[in-house]
């Protein structure tokens, strides 16, 4: 089957693509990562991706769009549009559009056309990869995502390119792959980095203990570091921390399980690195296996390829 499988993450994509020595992960762009930043850059005619466009962040903010998950599928008034995000979000019929003004001519476009750029560009090297044009690709979306999401997902795979697109939900495509793993606007575009430079102090902290943030690149009147602590970041993530137990606590209750009934909990995505949400499954499931591969990150994608060559 000539299919290949991109987990569309809310802030990483990843590709995968079955071969006859099995399943492949496909490094996407030229640092041979196998995840692909979800944000676009409309700076220039033809919008560009990944990491590139979160460089455009740090300078060009307000032609870089992130965080389109958020947003497509969704009406206008179900969008959170105070200050979030560096990028204008308007309403159109109720339907939320970006609007980017590049060279004093505002430019709108829907989360399917931002989406698309992703899927284009996935599409591009998945075809480089394999040496042959692919007209198939299933795609995995969150298992709460509504008909409206889903549609606007197939539309920016249409308009992508790809001719045939099936949806998988992630959770399914995990459980696959393991068969076989705020802002108050003080700082202006340094806020963007800001955000950048604190996503690296968190990954960091998923195996360290400390780590420090170089505070001189956002203040010039002070200079030094600022030192996170580990059980610091823990302190001021535990309102996050009890919102995830809560969905894992209703999420038993709508299936009728008890914790006791659940052999297995398997972990996928990035932050399931954070041993504060293994040490919490844990005390919710002591008598569970707690399951998950080194690459949480790629596990939605590895599993959607799975799912597809299975079928």
């Amino acid at each position: 089957m000539d299919v290949v499988a991109i987990d569309l993450g809310m802030s990483k994509c990843c590709l995968a693509v079955g071969r006859t020595d099995g399943i492949k992960m496909v490094a996407l762009g030229n640092t041979g990562s196998y995840l692909l930043p979800s944000y676009v850059s409309f700076r220039q005619n033809e919008p560009i991706c990944g990491e590139i466009a979160v460089k455009d962040l740090q300078i060009y903010t307000n032609f870089t769009v992130f965080d389109v998950k958020r947003i497509i599928g969704k009406e206008y008034s179900d969008v959170n549009v105070n200050g979030i995000w560096p990028f204008e979000v308007v309403d159109a019929g109720d339907e939320p559009v970006i609007r980017i003004e590049r060279n004093s001519a505002p430019i709108l476009f829907s989360p399917s056309q931002v989406s698309a750029v992703l899927l284009k560009y996935i599409k591009k090297t998945a075809e480089d990869y394999q040496g042959r044009s692919l007209k198939h690709a299933v795609i995995t979306v969150p298992a709460a995502f509504t008909f409206s999401q889903k549609r606007d997902t197939l539309e920016a795979a249409k308009i992508a390119g790809w001719e045939k697109v099936d949806l998988l939900l992630e959770p399914i495509a995990a459980a696959f792959s393991l068969k076989n793993e705020f802002g108050i606007d003080v700082l202006g575009q340094k806020k963007y980095r800001l955000l950048l430079e604190c996503q690296e102090v968190k990954h960091s902290l998923s195996n360290n203990k400390t780590d420090s943030l170089d505070i001189g690149i956002f203040d010039v009147t002070k200079d030094g570091f600022l030192n996170v602590i580990r059980s610091q970041f823990e302190n001021m993530s535990k309102e996050l921390l009890s919102r995830i137990k809560d969905l894992v606590a209703n999420t038993l209750i709508k299936a009728k399980y008890a914790p006791n009934d659940i052999d297995m909990v398997i972990l996928a995505g990035g932050g399931c690195r954070m041993p504060m949400i293994r040490e919490m499954l844990k005390e919710m499931f002591p008598g569970s296996e707690i399951r998950s591969q080194n690459n949480v990150e790629e596990v939605v994608a590895f599993g959607a390829a799975r799912f597809s060559f299975v079928e």
